[in-house]
């Protein structure tokens, strides 16, 4: 009877310990030192090195920089190990300039995004293979961003957006920069030379001022927003994307296609659509001038399209 008694006890003990549920990890926060102490490749410290960090922790809540001897920063994160993740970077009043480099990484701001206090420019590269990702309501807030090199990417998700900063896409090769779910551009200033740039779902341009030299597109139900697009190169707008407030520059050998397939809106809009370039139709109405700007369109206005019509 003792016997049976004990083990009853042994298995309710069993039980509820299976119900404890292990706590949340607690967000690091930590400064970048003043003097790291792992500096390799060139004069780059190591990001992931807890040693350049005070206290000796690699943080995950907020990066805190400030004066150092060290500004060229790198993310020495092995191909197949997790994800790296940030609420936000804070440059005080002090700070220098940083530069921050991306190769084989996958980083992502997912709070208050990059928050630059200082009179310095901070910029982050985004190499070979590598995704810099702002999720949830983070910013970029007045940071330089430079997509360069095959399979390199910036994104923005959720209700994140480019705040003020200055987007380089494709400087040294192919480039990718994305908009998706709710985020926005905001009031960047954006230059693709030989990226590409996409906004999908209800994502806007913002205020955005944009100089696009290869390729770029609007889908779902993305809006063009107030932006001011240059366009040398290719503009699409798609499904049920439209541009009623923006303003496009269709410069001499540049191409507006509104033409798609089946099954979407019949028709789109452009607030000021003018210059040499020409547009292409497929089939669907184009309404123009809600802006009242005057505009004059010089180039060819056809129907047909790469998605036919």
């Amino acid at each position: 009877m003792k016997n049976r008694t004990r083990i009853r006890l042994l298995l309710a003990a069993g039980a509820s310990l299976g119900t404890i549920a292990a706590a949340p990890a607690l967000a690091q926060d930590a400064t970048w030192s003043a003097t790291p102490e792992n500096v390799v490749f060139g004069g780059r410290s190591d990001y992931q090195d807890p040693d350049n960090w005070v206290p000796a922790t690699v943080p995950t809540g907020t990066a805190t920089f400030d004066a150092t001897s060290e500004t060229d920063i790198f993310f020495e994160n092995l191909v197949g190990s997790p994800p790296i993740s940030i609420g936000r970077f804070v440059f005080n009043a002090g700070a220098p300039a940083y530069t921050f480099s991306l190769q084989s990484d996958d980083f992502t701001f997912s709070g208050e995004g990059i928050v630059n206090n200082s009179t310095a420019a901070q910029t982050l590269i985004v190499g070979n293979r590598s995704d810099l990702h702002f999720i949830n309501s983070s910013s970029a807030g007045s940071a330089h961003l430079i997509g360069e090199g095959s399979q390199g990417r910036i994104s923005y998700e959720n209700d994140s957006n480019a705040g003020t900063s200055q987007i380089t896409i494709g400087e040294n090769g192919f480039g990718r920069l994305e908009f998706t779910d709710n985020s926005s551009a905001a009031d960047a200033t954006i230059s693709n030379p030989f990226g590409n740039i996409f906004f999908f779902g209800n994502s806007t341009a913002g205020n955005s001022q944009i100089t696009n030299l290869n390729g770029m597109g609007f889908s779902g139900s993305s809006s063009l927003g107030s932006a001011v697009i240059t366009n040398p190169s290719g503009l699409r707008i798609s499904a049920d994307a439209s541009g009623g407030g923006a303003t496009v520059i269709n410069e001499t050998g540049g191409l507006v296609d509104i033409s798609q397939g089946d099954g979407f809106a019949a028709s789109t809009s452009i607030g000021s659509l003018s210059g040499a370039g020409n547009v292409q139709l497929g089939g669907r109405n184009l309404t123009l001038g809600a802006l009242n700007l005057g505009d004059t369109i010089g180039g060819a206005i056809t129907d047909g399209g790469d998605l036919g019509g």
